[in-house]
């Protein structure tokens, strides 16, 4: 809730006297709340990315919505939002046309081509974990915080309950389909295990344990449906591999220093992705388990890897405010998306009323210019978060404090004001 009600100063902007109107293609001005002028960033990326099933498109749940972009040039699309919550789990429908997003105790089904929101149901109770689409397209697979509703199998085509399945403890928190259709495997109750389920039968089919108990918090199956990857919640830096047919645990990769959020596999079922809090990703062979090669270009939490259906293009967005598309043969990258800011703090208009200073959770201030919504210039030297931020009255200087925080695991007790040069940047005093 915290990351929300700081992320209300990204969302409405009512001083109209500073703000002018902009183009109808800016994306500043898509959609947003009533009385509110202009938005700056794109909120926090919240959850995973996805590709469409073409490759030609990338899906990013955030704090205000979930935004569409071109997969190619990285160029704005759509903003698909009804302003209620924020997004934190998205997935294309196999043909494309559909994407559903999951938002707090509702999933909302929308049309990929109009930006229309064509379906909204609420689940009886708790909250949803987790979305995904059959290989087929024409099931929905939900999994929720409570018992009740642990998981549910929805047809997409009239948005009406199919099946719930029985599951006496807690709720799950993350599904994936088999390639085939035929398995849903779930992760995330209280006994630490991954469960396989039949489909057609809704009974449990098998059940995968490592010999600890761990919380599930992430799964994949391999394109192939041989292999399953898991990740647990309990700060754990190892990604676990698991044979299907046999339910034996196959290997261990471990090579992150810190904890794993998010892993991706390639199309081809040969490579995995792993992203985490180290700020890196690493590659995998799926094969053999060993280590390829690490990408270091984010400077903060990774918030999602896909790649894409291709083969061709691996994104990976973070809390340093990017979304990075490269080359999967080459590793370089293609084009980076930018403007998913972490969150703000604090905010002040300076005395002219041209530009916006704000204090950032990613410890950084910002300036912005009020007339285009453009993030202008970073300041960057805080080690915690921008508490305080304050202009001079001759509009020259910043000053700006901090508080406390955790930087890579490490407390920064910082308490420090310091002085900035506005059209330098420089630092001019702590």
């Amino acid at each position: 809730m915290k990351k929300l009600y700081l992320f209300i100063l990204l969302l409405v902007f009512f001083l109209n006297c500073f703000l002018s109107s902009a183009s109808s293609r800016d994306y500043t001005q898509w959609n947003l709340p009533k009385g509110a002028k202009m938005r700056m960033g794109k909120g926090i990326i919240e959850g995973n990315i996805v590709f469409s099933s073409d490759s030609s498109l990338l899906a990013v749940p955030t704090v205000i919505g979930t935004w569409i972009y071109d997969a190619q040039t990285g160029q704005e699309m759509k903003l698909l939002t009804d302003n209620t919550g924020y997004v934190s789990n998205v997935a294309f429908s196999p043909d494309g046309k559909t994407l559903i997003s999951s938002v707090s105790d509702k999933f909302q089904l929308w049309d990929v081509a109009s930006g229309k929101l064509n379906f909204v149901q609420s689940i009886a109770e708790g909250r949803i974990y987790d979305v995904a689409f059959s290989p087929d397209g024409k099931t929905l697979a939900t999994t929720g915080s409570s018992k009740e509703v642990a998981l549910q199998l929805w047809d997409v085509a009239t948005g009406t309950l199919k099946t719930t399945f029985i599951e006496p403890k807690k709720g799950f928190e993350t599904l994936a389909f088999s390639p085939d259709g035929d398995i849903i495997a779930t992760g995330g109750d209280e006994d630490g295990t991954i469960k396989l389920w039949n489909v057609a039968t809704a009974k449990l089919k098998a059940t995968l344990k490592k010999e600890s108990d761990t919380h599930i918090e992430n799964i994949a199956f391999s394109p192939d449906g041989k292999t399953i990857a898991s990740w647990d919640g309990s700060l754990d830096t190892t990604v676990e591999l698991w044979d299907v047919a046999s339910g034996k645990l196959r290997t261990s990769l471990t090579g992150h220093t810190d904890s794993v959020e998010y892993m991706s596999f390639s199309p081809d079922s040969r490579t995995l992705a792993t992203g985490g809090e180290d700020h890196t990703i690493i590659l995998w062979d799926v094969e053999t388990g060993r280590y390829k090669t690490t990408l270091i270009e984010h400077t903060n939490d990774i918030e999602g890897i896909a790649f894409s259906p291709d083969g061709k293009t691996l994104a990976s967005g973070s809390r340093d405010s990017r979304i990075i598309l490269r080359d999967t043969e080459t590793l370089q990258i293609k084009t980076t998306i930018t403007g998913h800011l972490y969150g703000f703090q604090s905010f002040k208009f300076s005395p002219d009323g041209r530009t916006i200073a704000t204090g950032g959770i990613d410890r950084t201030i910002r300036l912005w210019d009020t007339q285009t919504g453009e993030n202008t210039s970073t300041l960057i030297g805080h080690l915690a978060v921008i508490e305080s931020v304050a202009f001079s009255p001759d509009g020259k200087t910043i000053a700006s404090g901090s508080g406390f925080s955790t930087v890579n695991n490490w407390f920064a007790d910082e308490y420090t004001v310091r002085l900035w040069d506005v059209d330098s940047g420089i630092n001019k005093a702590t």
